[in-house]
């Protein structure tokens, strides 16, 4: 192979390596958000739990589709009385929840952290277990890869 050709594979090299490396940290840092309100007036503390409830009487589903692989953060505030707060996949199985009992002293916040492929299908469940008729739920996606 020619000297000028070497050289050519060599710089073409070192700006691919440049490139894949500075645009990496820019995908780690990326995020995605959102929130919504839970009006769910009647609470279910029945059977396995207000994830079992009836859709907009005593839980709020949201369904989403990870946007790209990387960690989920669902956090419910502002509520009155005992809320629980779920991930779970689309078929609506639990994945992961927050389930302190408000009744017993714990502060009136529900945090749920959750890992996901990009593509996966997933919905963040609030439930009113025992409590006032609304949450606020505030999400936050943030890419690994």
């Amino acid at each position: 192979m020619p000297s000028a050709t070497k050289k050519l594979v060599v710089v073409v090299c070192v700006l691919g390596l440049v490139t894949t490396i500075a645009t990496a940290p820019a995908l780690a840092g990326k995020k995605k958000k959102g929130s919504f309100t839970a009006e769910n007036p009647i609470p279910h503390p029945l059977g396995d739990g207000c994830n079992e409830g009836e859709e907009g009487m005593s839980k709020t589903s949201k369904e989403m589709k990870a946007p790209f692989t990387g960690v989920l953060t669902v956090t419910m505030e502002n509520f009155q009385g005992d809320w629980d707060l779920f991930v779970t996949n689309a078929a609506g199985n639990p994945l992961n929840s927050s389930v302190e009992s408000q009744l017993t002293g714990a502060p009136a916040t529900e945090e749920v952290v959750f890992a996901f492929k990009k593509g996966s299908k997933f919905q963040m469940v609030a439930c009113n277990w025992l409590g006032g008729a609304s949450a606020d739920v505030s999400w936050t996606y943030t890419a690994t890869k």
